[in-house]
């Protein structure tokens, strides 16, 4: 032995190789019979079985060519056995990703090229009867496909330490109410009973990333509806403690579905995996959501947990903390969400006021003409101006009413406006100045009243509200005594749940037009008219920002990009393009704090992202 291999293999005392290796004498044989004749190559582990060797045996001969020893050279190659051993796991993982993968991503885009191939078909024979539906198919299926891609490309991204949380300021009864929303449908098309029981003390705002938690929420919600059968399912929302500014909250989720065999607890947040694939393959699932959700949970410093008895139902929960910024308590959910329900259900108040001169400036298009519209039947005069400049030329000619003044405007913006307002001389200087803002957290109006403003309107406006507004502030003569209130809603009439179930037959039309967007959210914004509705979106797509959006990034003026993508957030909202809207809120928010590397990484994104939603438009109409 030479002196390494003494020092690796023996404590100085001789042994013979069957001390140092795990090796029986008819191995020996072999070995030193096949190494007197030629270099003989094989591996060994130590008796230990910790390290393993490369090993080379070849016989030293004389000068008369005899054999007269074996020399014995061995190698450490632990380390490179380890290495192919996750080599082979992951090429494993590869393999059954792609195999997957292809049935997945498969599926949708056999549905699309073969719904193509018909519609083509009933195009040349001159059939238009089934085209509608074709391509509301169409849409369905690129939707699934884009929802697997995008899975795929978090997951990707957290794994690659890419993902990046977006804290934000936001009204916890607003995710809440929009995640319920989602799931209503959902459940009632299954005959499935959805409830709540949400913590009245919860704090109202919090600060964190607020897409995340709808994206945890809705995917625990879309599981439980999708393997549950009959019964219900519950949101749970609990304040476990709170401390330092903050509060830790869980949220929990129950069914009455499938359960979880105990077997398979283990491979539950495993990626592309999906349980008990027998029993369940008429569902559709990449096996993504609950390992997405998992690694979001823990980006946010959280914990994940699983309790599930299998054919009985299972409750899956989350804890996080997130920042409070007001800890004026939520209150009562489902009353809340019940007067919200109503209040959009209830017929809008109708005012005539003929002899009152508005003025609405705002650098948006849609935005001037989504007011108007709304006072279309009030028979007032209405201007608007673009700019706060035009508002100050306007304003010095005529004697208005009431102005309502939009805050994010490239150049001069409505508080920059305003401040000209009260500082020049014109027929204004007692006119009800209303701001116009999609500021709408807790102390923005507060903030607002100290500049001087008359009050504050949130933005996407609805009609109620500016009709109430124009009530509050127009001087007395202007508002018709024949005003009228439409008629309470009929006795009987049926609970949120159900109207929401019913609702969704009533915008078939529309949603089968504009199957890439949320028709019912964007209606609601357009004063439940259709027909107003199609308006908006046409005024959408004329209003196309994106040379403004790159030219204000290229010249990396983030005061006026910061204003243009706040548009864009807007405008897209009061359409339904509400993934579009987040995208472009956290655009906003990056310029809003300086934030030049997540414009940069998600500058691109955004803007084909809006491409996308015009071209879509564009064909649709």
């Amino acid at each position: 032995m030479n002196a390494y291999a003494e020092n690796r293999l023996s404590d100085g005392s001789k042994k013979d190789l069957r001390e140092l290796f795990r090796i029986d004498e008819a191995d020996i044989d072999v070995m030193f019979d096949k190494g007197s004749n030629d270099i003989y190559s094989t591996r060994l582990w130590d008796k230990n079985g910790k390290n393993a060797y490369s090993v080379k045996l070849n016989s030293i001969k004389d000068t008369y060519g005899d054999p007269y020893c074996i020399l014995m050279v061995f190698s450490d190659i632990t380390e490179e056995l380890e290495l192919a051993d996750k080599y082979v796991v992951a090429n494993k993982a590869k393999s059954q990703f792609l195999a997957n993968m292809s049935h997945e991503i498969r599926t949708p885009i056999n549905g699309i090229m073969g719904m193509d191939t018909m519609l083509i078909e009933e195009l040349d024979d001159g059939n238009t009867e089934d085209v509608r539906q074709y391509a509301v198919n169409i849409g369905d299926a690129s939707r699934t496909l884009l929802s697997i891609i995008n899975d795929i490309l978090d997951i990707s991204k957290i794994e690659s330490g890419k993902m990046e949380l977006v804290p934000v300021e936001y009204e916890l009864f607003s995710v809440l109410n929009d995640c319920c929303n989602m799931t209503l449908s959902r459940a009632a098309e299954k005959g499935l009973r959805f409830e709540t029981e949400i913590d009245r003390n919860i704090p109202s705002v919090l600060y964190g990333d607020e897409v995340r938690i709808r994206q945890i929420i809705n995917n625990f919600l879309s599981n439980a509806v999708k393997y549950t059968e009959t019964g219900r399912v519950i949101l749970r929302l609990r304040e476990l403690s709170r401390h330092g500014g903050s509060s830790q909250l869980e949220i929990e989720v129950e069914d009455t579905g499938k359960g979880i065999k105990d077997e398979d607890r283990d491979k539950l947040f495993d990626n592309f995996t999906r349980l008990d694939e027998e029993k369940n393959r008429n569902i559709e699932g990449t096996g993504l959501g609950l390992s997405l959700t998992q690694k979001l949970v823990y980006l946010m410093g959280g914990e994940i947990a699983v309790k599930s008895e299998y054919g009985k139902g299972s409750v899956f929960s989350v804890r996080f903390s997130q920042r409070i910024v007001n800890s004026e308590p939520m209150g009562d959910f489902s009353d809340r969400y019940r007067r919200y329900a109503e209040q959009k259900r209830e017929n809008t108040v109708q005012i005539d006021i003929p002899d009152a001169r508005i003025l609405v400036v705002d650098d948006v298009e849609m935005n001037l003409q989504v007011v108007k519209g709304m006072l279309k039947r009030t028979r007032a005069v209405i201007d608007t101006a673009g700019s706060g400049k035009e508002c100050l030329e306007k304003i010095a000619a005529v004697r208005y009413d009431i102005i309502f003044l939009d805050h994010m405007m490239p150049g001069m913006d409505g508080i920059e406006t305003f401040e000209q307002i009260k500082h020049t001389s014109h027929p204004n200087t007692d006119t009800p100045v209303i701001i116009l803002t999609a500021n709408a957290i807790v102390g923005a109006k507060e903030m607002y009243m100290e500049k001087g403003f008359t009050d504050y309107l949130s933005k996407p406006i609805l009609r109620n509200d500016l009709i109430a507004m124009l009530c509050r502030y127009l001087p007395e003569p202007a508002v018709n005594d024949k005003a009228v209130t439409a008629p309470p809603a009929e006795e009987g009439a049926v609970s949120p749940p159900e109207t929401k179930a019913a609702a969704a037959d009533n915008n078939n039309g529309i949603a089968e037009r504009f199957p890439f967007l949320d028709t019912k959210l964007g209606i609601t914004y357009c004063m439940d008219d259709e027909e107003f509705y199609v308006e908006m979106i046409e005024t959408y797509l004329n209003g196309d920002k994106r040379q403004l959006i790159t030219e204000a990034y290229e010249a990396w003026n983030l005061k006026d990009y910061g204003t243009y993508v706040h548009a864009l957030k807007s405008t897209s909202l009061n359409i339904g393009a509400a993934e579009l809207s987040e995208h472009a809120k956290a655009l906003e928010l990056a310029a809003k704090n300086g934030d030049a590397e997540y414009i940069k990484a998600h500058h691109s994104d955004v803007l084909r992202e809006y491409s996308t939603l015009l071209e879509q438009i564009k064909a649709a109409v």
